[in-house]
């Protein structure tokens, strides 16, 4: 893919207030995040994810889709 070839069909949807810092927190039954989202959130220290996940006591499981 070449960006030059589709950047004339990008549209501009929205301008962020501020950068963007990752998902808010979607709740304890609809986490199912990418290594990259969850490094994104934790790098930006998401107020909303600390607070939920400090205030449960409970396991949290990382797997590689690849190799389980």
């Amino acid at each position: 893919m070449n960006f030059e070839n589709h950047y004339p069909l990008f549209e501009v949807q929205e301008i962020l207030k501020e950068p963007y810092s990752g998902q808010g927190f979607p709740g304890y039954e609809n986490i199912d995040l990418s290594f990259d989202k969850l490094e994104t959130i934790i790098r930006n220290e998401r107020p909303d994810w600390k607070a939920a996940l400090q205030s449960i006591k409970g396991i949290y499981l990382i797997t590689d889709r690849i190799s389980g």
